[in-house]
């Protein structure tokens, strides 16, 4: 055994099982470097789950189960231009989770989660821009005793605006939910409790039920903070309240 991840019950996506992108960054920090993470069944919550390296993978397992796994890789991306914090504020408005959610308890982008225990954030369009957007600025229950936020939770920040990217510019089949299937992603620069951040994600393309997405994490002066690509896989609205 290599060792071990425990996604604690703060940081679900569904209700019963972990965010798909604190759970993926969970297992990447066994990787140096840009990881891929794919997902294979919904991540529990408050288990330890046994990792093994295989020929550079790890692989995380409960019990006999392989719940997800992680290799190196390069992560190549062409960013947009980030759009104003305050810009990022005003699309919230526009956040299709209002009308219908999931998941509305998600670590992330639950609007029935209260902060500062969840993140609140809400990605909504940005107009005249082909992405979706919304601010972020850590809260101190974040913050380790260096005043930096965990890459776990970054990770999971890259996540949820893809979702909403694509359920945004590909509605066909709604209400359904995104469940993350593979996450690519690289912290580039450490975060820091208090910052102001812009997170925004763009829909690349559909593939049946494959939605490919890509989301950036900016500073407020425009410092790349993470960047991920996505493959999100449409399926009924209903598993996220199984899952």
């Amino acid at each position: 055994m290599t060792g071990q991840v425990v996604i604690p019950s703060r940081f679900n996506g569904p209700a019963n099982s972990g965010n798909g992108g604190y759970a993926a960054g969970s297992l990447a920090a066994f990787v140096e470097g840009p990881a891929e993470v794919r997902l294979h069944v919904p991540p529990p919550l408050d288990l330890p789950l046994r990792v093994e390296e295989h020929d550079g993978h790890f692989l995380a397992f409960n019990g006999d189960a392989l719940v997800m796994e992680a290799t190196s890789t390069e992560l190549e991306m062409e960013l947009p231009d980030p759009v104003p914090f305050d810009t990022a504020r005003e699309a919230t408005a526009g956040f299709p989770g209002w009308s219908f959610h999931a998941a509305p308890t998600c670590f992330v982008c639950g609007p029935d989660r209260t902060a500062p225990d969840g993140l609140r954030i809400f990605p909504g369009p940005v107009a005249e821009r082909q992405v979706v957007a919304a601010p972020w600025e850590p809260s101190e229950s974040l913050g380790g005793s260096d005043g930096l936020v965990a890459n776990t939770v970054v990770w999971g920040v890259l996540d949820c605006p893809g979702a909403w990217a694509a359920t945004a510019a590909d509605p066909v089949g709604m209400p359904y939910f995104p469940a993350l299937g593979t996450m690519t992603a690289m912290v580039d620069e450490s975060v820091r409790v208090g910052e102001r951040l812009i997170v925004m994600s763009w829909h690349n393309a559909t593939e049946g039920r494959k939605l490919r997405t890509e989301a950036v994490l900016y500073s407020e002066d425009g410092t790349v903070k993470g960047r991920a690509r996505h493959i999100e896989i449409k399926v009924p609205a209903a598993w996220a309240e199984q899952a």
